[in-house]
């Protein structure tokens, strides 16, 4: 009787120490999953957006543009760099999908380091986000260029959009 009782508590606590971790998985929320898309100014203007845009005179960026967009069961991130004719770099050196959570901001999708050999750079995204939250997405716009043999001239630009409920 001892021994069966023995065995019995044994299995009951490690039953008992693996029931959080498997009752945690089904409670688990997907993170974001996200793809490349291709998308115009036109397909944007017919979704619910945000757009932040601005224009910079006589420095190395001349305009730039970041959207966040409702589309179906996606969020669409649309952002664009637009420098002067001699930039050699441009690009965002962060571009964060933020979710408004338990009153702060935080990280939902990250993309750092975009980046492309001339004036201009476009970046598209569409993720799949949960919803029933806040969303807003901040960027640093970046633009280069060559000014003497190895040295450059930079400028970095923050932007942020406003928030989308989703």
């Amino acid at each position: 009787m001892k021994k069966t009782l023995a065995i019995l508590l044994t299995v009951l606590m490690a039953v008992m120490v693996f029931m959080p971790a498997v009752c945690a998985n089904d409670q688990k929320e997907i993170g974001p999953t996200d793809e490349d898309i291709e998308i115009t100014q036109e397909e944007i203007e017919k979704l619910e957006h945000v757009t932040s845009e601005g224009s910079v005179r006589a420095d190395l960026i001349s305009s730039y543009s970041l959207t966040l967009a409702k589309n179906g069961s996606q969020l669409v991130i649309v952002a664009k760099t637009i420098g002067i004719s001699s930039v050699t770099k441009s690009g965002f050196t962060y571009i964060y999908l933020q979710r408004y959570v338990s009153g702060a901001w935080q990280n939902y999708a990250t993309y750092t380091n975009q980046y492309n050999d001339g004036p201009t750079h476009s970046f598209s995204k569409a993720v799949n986000a949960a919803t029933g939250y806040s969303y807003r997405v901040v960027c640093e716009h970046y633009a280069e260029k060559k000014t003497l043999l190895i040295f450059t001239s930079s400028q970095t630009i923050y932007n942020q959009t406003a928030s989308l409920s989703f």
